[in-house]
């Protein structure tokens, strides 16, 4: 059989911190999920899995939730399994988040709303689901205690769903992300573990584990390309011993990239223009749909270093470009620039002659940008 997974959809996230582009970036989201149906059709694969957090948070609105339920109704294959996640957690009685989604979901679509397993022949799947759904944000230890005594069945496939950190792939030094490792999964009784919480996909042999990923990625913290995994698990377990064999291809569904990029400009002469320096950082930044944090570095003359304000307005007013850092980009002054910008026997000239003097350069540039500031 054939499966199809993705986790970490976090549909309803609001990026505010992207004015720009923010609106674009939330409707990204549900087109990631509409290309994760769209492999697992083309794949023809008979089961589609969400290994937790398809929504961001509880509270999102009833609209969102009804438009992810028809999104995955467009799935052609056997059944969808939704499980909740830390993000869309099952919240104490009272959340509707879950109760909606339920409502709004095709006959088709399970959601894995309980700690076991999940028999799927009532789907005309050969299959058991052992699931394993988080329910708070935060927890201390996996949910996965009681798999270590379930007996599979002799003609199912057995897969495992699970949500939450692994040692070694997932930042979680507090162990605040229902932890598990590698180990524990390959000692449970299941042909294949499908884990979501870490954003980058991972393919783990030696505990059966794959990592979806997330389809789209949602920030800096997470400089890769979204994707999906589509999965063949072989029915035929002669050649493996008690598991069975599969083959994990990898799926593009991501469209926009987080990518940090670094900078270094140089002129010794003034000569560079506003925008000769703009120039000079668009042609670095990576090729495609990207939001990029730029730092530049670097030495600049007293001329050019004037008009690279202009150029760190215009370059502020991309939508690909977040932030620009520009902290480590120094002003070189001559003498001349001193006689040319302060008065013969002023203060600044002074101090900045002096300075100049001692080829201090990074007490140069700091008390240049604290006369400028004062206007001296």
């Amino acid at each position: 059989m054939k499966v199809v997974a993705t986790a970490d959809v976090h549909l309803g996230m609001k990026f505010s911190g992207y004015d720009a582009i923010q609106s674009e970036l939330a409707e990204e989201r549900f087109r990631s999920l509409e290309r994760v149906v769209d492999a697992g059709n083309a794949g023809e694969a008979d089961l589609l899995i969400i290994a937790g957090d398809l929504f961001h948070r509880v509270g999102v609105s009833v609209g969102t939730v009804e438009r992810a339920a028809a999104i995955l109704d467009h799935f052609a294959g056997a059944a969808i399994a939704v499980l909740p996640g830390n993000h869309d957690y099952l919240a104490p009685a009272g959340d509707r988040l879950w109760e909606h989604f339920r409502s709004a979901a095709g006959d088709r679509t399970l959601l894995l709303d309980r700690a076991g397993p999940v028999d799927l022949s009532h789907y005309d799947l050969a299959v058991t689901v052992l699931a394993a759904p988080c329910d708070g944000r935060h927890g201390a230890s996996h949910r996965l205690g009681w798999a270590a005594d379930f007996r599979r069945p002799l003609d199912h496939l057995v897969i495992g769903v699970a949500h939450g950190s692994i040692e070694g792939l997932t930042l979680d030094a507090e162990g605040h992300y229902f932890p598990m490792d590698r180990r524990l999964l390959a000692s449970l009784p299941a042909d294949l573990w499908f884990v979501g919480h870490t954003h980058r996909s991972h393919d783990e042999r030696d505990a059966r584990l794959v990592v979806p990923g997330t389809p789209e990625p949602d920030g800096f913290d997470c400089p890769v390309a979204g994707g999906a995994v589509l999965v063949h698990l072989a029915a035929d377990r002669r050649d493996s011993g008690p598991f069975a064999a599969y083959e994990v291809e990898t799926v593009p569904t991501g469209r926009f990239r987080f990518l940090d990029a670094s900078v270094e400009l140089h002129d010794a002469h003034g000569e560079s223009t506003a925008d000769d320096l703009r120039d000079a950082v668009l042609a670095t930044l990576p090729v495609g749909e990207v939001l990029v944090r730029v730092s530049v570095a670097g030495t600049l003359a007293d001329k050019a270093f004037e008009r690279w304000n202009a150029a760190y307005r215009a370059l502020s007013d991309d939508a690909r470009i977040v932030r620009i850092a520009d902290d480590e980009l120094v002003r070189v002054l001559t003498q001349d620039d001193v006689d040319r910008r302060f008065a013969a026997g002023s203060f600044a000239h002074r101090l900045l002659s002096r300075l100049l003097e001692s080829d201090d350069r990074d007490a140069l540039a700091e008390a240049l940008s604290m006369i400028d500031e004062v206007g001296a």
